[in-house]
């Protein structure tokens, strides 16, 4: 039996993947600014720095910002998107990277970061030798566009006599590009290499029955799935 995957292989000393990371520390990385050669507009998160303090109105931000001509200019609309989390659409990137650290933004208790699905993206490189690991590819490969981390994808086995789980590598690679494109092609010791859209699998709670996060990162309350089941048959 086996299975492909891309999830946990064996140990490795390597740094995890920032764009599936949810923690605070990646998602309030303020390091991450846009670049002249992304593709606008440029979308910066803000909200409040203490958690569960209420919600914050774009209205609100709207009035913190105005007080400064450079956003009073650039900004194209701010959204809420969460009780505690607006976004503001800016016009240009450097006027969206100023806001980060913003004397507005400190002054009133934010925190203002650029999501890294914002300005990152992942392309997919097959027929890559397993001989090399990542960090030497991370280092090797040649591309129009900065390769921040690789991925080696991994096959699932698992024996059916023993029930142990074995992960084999695959010569299948997952690059994460420093841009909101990817290229074409890349190079890996003077060999060109397509590369393809990566699409995210489907990530579902098993706590809240909901989309996009795993059941660690969890907040919401518990459903019950058969119960669930049932509401949905009996709508029909």
């Amino acid at each position: 039996m086996s299975e492909e995957t891309g999830g946990p292989g064996p140990p490795q000393n390597k740094p995890s993947n920032p764009l599936m990371d949810c923690s605070d520390e990646n998602r309030y990385d303020l390091n991450n600014k846009y670049k002249e050669c992304d593709i606008g507009p440029y979308v910066v998160f803000l909200q409040h720095k203490i958690k569960n303090i209420g919600r914050l109105f774009p209205v609100r931000v709207g009035f913190y910002l105005q007080k400064v001509n450079e956003f009073k200019n650039d900004i194209l609309d701010i959204k809420p998107i969460g009780i505690n989390r607006v976004k503001v659409i800016f016009k240009t990137y450097h006027i969206a990277n100023s806001l980060i650290n913003h004397e507005v933004v400190i002054e009133n208790d934010l925190i203002a970061y650029i999501p890294k699905f914002f300005n990152h993206r992942k392309g997919v490189v097959r027929m890559v030798d397993t001989y090399f690991s990542e960090a030497y590819l991370v280092e090797t490969i040649v591309s129009t566009i900065a390769v921040t981390e690789v991925k080696r994808l991994t096959r699932k086995v698992v024996d059916s006599n023993t029930n142990k789980t074995e992960f084999i590598k695959r010569q299948m690679i997952v690059a994460t590009f420093a841009g909101n494109r990817i290229p074409d092609s890349i190079k890996i010791n003077m060999v060109n290499f397509h590369v393809e859209p990566y699409i995210h699998p489907v990530i579902q709670c098993l706590k809240c029955l909901r989309y996009g996060h795993i059941q660690a990162q969890c907040k919401g309350k518990t459903r019950c799935n058969v119960i669930n089941a049932q509401k949905n048959i009996q709508r029909m």
